[in-house]
């Protein structure tokens, strides 16, 4: 993940009555994940980890900005923050201290592809974890005061992180002039006229139509008994009413016919660089080798300070401050491989936007060396195993497959697909994805800041980022 992108990075069966019946359960025994289906459709998966006495637990919406229609974007960002209003058991306020009271933490994320909650607890604490969230997921408190005061907290976060910060405003354009009937055009946050005009009957509407047992994912992994889990999940999400749910239509990648380019002014201190290029991601094709050549071409280019991107722009030629890229290896929909960079003092966007090129063009001309490839594989592979460490990345990691709809098993499948790749699959997604007839430029051209006016920020914090 790039240094500089991470800043901005990183969603439609009839009810049945329910009855009690025997969970569907599969388990592999090297990874110890255990998954269930509840009889209203809930999707239970928990791993076990007894190196601690804590659990990470959380609950995965298959909703985010990515199931927004026009006129109605900022839904699911502002949902999440209506979530901690309170429900008629748990009174405003009350979910955060009750967490506090009992050594918790609790939090939540919005992206386009979904809306997590989570609770970080002591082992023994997972029934309160499960009875705040069954309880939240159908009873919300949603009343007018709330939702006012919240909008308007939502609309002075839509103009600190994006509309005053002139990095963040040239990736929002990049999105929405790039990715040509794709629901990634969309903001996480929503635009400004949509928050404006949003009421609290969409928003219920919103909360009705998504929050249900049968569109949700329980992840819970740490020092746990995945048969007492199963039965707490049974005992507290087991009553709740599946609902019906619209069928989310596929969006393929519609194909570009020819560059793009987006000039942005606004008041900055430097100049600043995206060229995003359409790619698949390995959800919009997972029977194809592209997407896993892309997650290490990305590699070769910027994971360390050793990597292409930093070594020969940042420090040999010092034509840029920073130099990164990024690509989503798991998005639910076909997304873009960006480059992003900030030109040095005495060279400018068009000697940028070269060196660039330049650096794709001897992808496309040479494959990378064996050497160069295996240590890229390791680096990957190293970053995996060491994220598993953490029972709350072991948490994530499981979740963020499966709410795309991908199979959890894909958690340990990414080591072998990153050993399969070799230097002329890279080369070819080079060959093939990173063209001019695929690119989007987007530009920032700084306006002089005005004396009277507080200058605008030059680094942002990520749309839909983890808050209470």
């Amino acid at each position: 993940m790039s240094k500089l992108l991470n800043s901005f990075l990183h969603a439609f069966l009839l009810i049945a009555s329910i009855t009690t019946a025997q969970a569907a359960e599969t388990s592999t025994t090297n990874t110890n994940v255990h998954t269930y289906t509840l009889a209203n459709g809930l999707q239970l998966l928990v791993k076990e980890d007894h190196r601690s006495p804590v659990i990470m637990s959380e609950v995965w919406y298959k909703v985010g900005s990515g199931n927004e229609s026009d006129g109605y974007t900022g839904l699911s960002h502002m949902l999440e923050h209506m979530m901690f209003q309170g429900t008629p058991k748990y009174g405003k306020g009350v979910l955060l201290n009750v967490m506090d009271e009992n050594g918790g933490d609790i939090n939540a994320m919005t992206t386009a592809d979904f809306t997590m909650y989570y609770e970080k607890l002591s082992s023994d604490k997972l029934p309160l974890s499960f009875d705040l969230e069954s309880d939240r997921m159908r009873h919300l408190t949603l009343n007018q005061k709330d939702f006012d005061k919240e909008k308007q907290v939502v609309i002075n976060e839509r103009k600190m992180r994006t509309d005053n910060d002139p990095q963040a405003t040239t990736f929002e354009r990049l999105n929405a002039a790039g990715l040509l009937g794709n629901p990634y055009s969309h903001p996480v946050v929503g635009w400004l006229s949509d928050l404006n005009n949003m009421k609290l009957e969409d928003l219920r509407n919103w909360y009705t139509t998504w929050y249900a047992p049968n569109n949700a994912i329980v992840v819970v992994v740490g020092d746990v008994d995945p048969q007492k889990v199963y039965q707490l999940a049974e005992q507290y999400f087991g009553p709740l009413k599946p609902q019906v749910l619209p069928a989310i239509k596929p969006h393929a990648m519609i194909k570009p016919l020819g560059p793009v380019n987006v000039q942005v002014g606004m008041p900055a201190n430097l100049p600043f660089l995206l060229i995003g290029y359409n790619v698949p991601s390995h959800t919009s094709d997972p029977k194809n080798w592209e997407p896993y050549a892309l997650e290490v071409l990305s590699a070769v280019l910027d994971q360390d300070s050793s990597s292409r991107l930093e070594k020969e722009l940042v420090r040999n030629s010092e034509i840029a401050t920073s130099a990164d890229d990024n690509y989503s290896l798991y998005d639910r929909f076909p997304d873009l491989f960006v480059f992003a960079g900030i030109p040095a003092q005495g060279h400018d966007i068009e000697q940028l936007k070269a060196a660039f090129f330049k650096q794709i063009k001897i992808l496309q001309d040479t494959p990378i060396s064996d050497a160069e490839l295996s240590r890229v594989k390791t680096a990957l592979i190293a970053q995996q195993t060491y994220g598993r460490d953490s029972i709350s990345m072991q948490a994530e990691n499981l979740g963020r497959l499966v709410v795309v709809g991908l199979p959890w098993q894909e958690f340990d499948n990414y080591f072998n697909e990153i050993e399969k790749i070799t230097p002329q699959q890279v080369q070819a997604v080079a060959k093939k994805y990173l063209v001019e007839d695929r690119s989007i430029t987007a530009v920032l051209n700084p306006q002089s800041i005005s004396s009277d006016k507080p200058s605008t920020r030059e680094v942002s914090t990520s749309t839909g980022a983890r808050h209470v």
